[in-house]
């Protein structure tokens, strides 16, 4: 196998006891099995990376550099992201085919589940420009900051936090600008278990959307607050193309508004 398999990932980071390590298995930076299969150059024996720049590197964020390049920070109390592991994603970085990455460029997911977060800090695109999916759930989210809107993100998992309707109204999720990449890109959102009174009506803008969860909340209607106002906040409005899949059990919804003509004539992939 691989010899980068067999040592310890906090070596990974710490360049002269690696070099030590691979000397005593008798490999070095010029053979074969020096580096991972991902990180080969297919047209040379030769390693197509290296580490360009290091830092002492924790388990989680080693972690986030292999398999599905999760970082997994859950369960840990943590009430914002901690700066030393921020300071390792954006300071640790390896050459590839000339392009150098960050670690926090590898990195798709982030799992800050049952966590005490209440917001998320306004660097985290600089840190994690390329994530794809994040876990919010169990915590103490009250709002969300402006630059989520700068992320990738195909899933967002909000369930079981404190939103309210006002604060998703003032969100990326509805305050939506040509060059958000989130209003782009999101395909599955969870706000489940949140403190939603009403919907707002921006939420329906999102144009790749596929599956919105909002049950167990506090929703009385989907009915918009003036129906003839096109300019309303609150309430279901024609859009979301791409959706398939709605669940809003557990409301306390008493008024659906135009919802099922909506849906019908708007909602073509819907379950």
């Amino acid at each position: 196998g691989n010899a980068l398999r067999t040592i310890r990932p906090a070596l990974l980071c710490d360049v002269q006891n690696l070099k030590k390590s691979l000397r005593k298995k008798g490999l070095g930076p010029g053979t074969a099995d020096y580096l991972p299969n991902e990180w080969k150059d297919t047209t040379s024996s030769a390693p197509s990376a290296s580490l360009v720049k290091s830092v002492s590197c924790s388990e989680e964020v080693m972690s986030s550099q292999q398999g599905t390049f999760t970082l997994n920070l859950s369960s840990k109390g943590h009430e914002t992201l901690p700066r030393h592991i921020c300071s390792e994603l954006t300071s640790n970085t390896l050459e590839m085919e000339d392009v150098v990455y960050t670690y926090g460029s590898r990195v798709r997911t982030l799992n800050l589940q049952n966590n005490k977060f209440t917001t998320l800090e306004d660097d985290i695109a600089t840190t994690l420009p390329n994530i794809s999916s994040m876990d919010f759930s169990k915590n103490r989210l009250q709002h969300l900051p402006s630059s989520m809107g700068d992320l990738p993100l195909a899933t967002l998992i909000l369930e079981n936090n404190r939103l309210s309707s006002e604060a998703l109204h003032a969100s990326p999720l509805c305050v939506l600008s040509t060059k958000s990449k989130l209003s782009q890109s999101l395909q599955h959102l969870n706000i489940s278990n949140n403190h939603l009174a009403w919907i707002p009506a921006q939420l329906f803008r999102l144009p790749t959307l596929s599956t919105l969860v909002l049950s167990h909340n506090r929703i009385t209607t989907i009915s918009s607050s003036n129906q003839s106002n096109h300019d309303s906040n609150q309430g279901w409005k024609p859009g979301l193309p791409a959706l398939r899949t709605l669940d809003l059990s557990s409301n306390q919804i008493s008024n659906l508004g135009h919802l099922p003509q909506i849906i019908a004539g708007c909602q073509p992939k819907l379950k």
